[in-house]
C-alpha cells in the first residue's frame, strides 16, 4: 500500500463511507477507489481534490501534509527519546507526524 493510498483509506474509514459510496461520488468505478487504495494506481490530482471535499481533508494532507493543512514538518532530535526514533512534528500545529487525528 502507499502512502497515498494508505491515506485515502484512512480518510474514507474515518468519514464512515464505503468504497461504492465513495466511488459514486466521484464518478469512477468501486474497483477504481480499491486500486487506489491497495496502492495499484494513484488518483489523478483532480480526484484527489474531489476526495478532499467529499472526506473532509485537507487537499495537501493526502501527499503527507499535517491534517491541520500544512506541509512543514520538522524532524525531531535524534537523542530526545520521548519521540520514535525519525519522528517529526509539524511545524504549524505541533501534531506529531502520523498521529492519529
Amino acid at each position: 500500500m502507499t502512502a497515498l493510498g494508505e491515506r485515502i483509506r484512512k480518510a474514507r474509514e474515518e468519514a464512515t463511507i464505503g468504497v461504492p459510496a465513495l466511488a459514486e461520488g466521484l464518478g469512477v468505478h468501486r474497483r477504481t477507489v480499491e486500486r487506489w487504495e491497495s496502492g495499484e494506481r494513484e488518483p489523478s490530482r483532480a480526484k484527489v481534490r474531489v476526495l478532499a471535499l467529499l472526506l473532509r481533508k485537507p487537499y495537501e494532507w493526502f501527499y503527507g501534509g499535517c491534517i491541520c493543512g500544512a506541509n512543514d514538518w520538522i524532524r525531531t532530535d535524534p537523542y530526545d527519546e520521548s519521540y520514535p526514533e525519525g519522528a517529526a512534528l509539524c511545524g504549524a500545529c505541533g501534531r506529531e507526524e502520523g498521529a492519529p487525528s
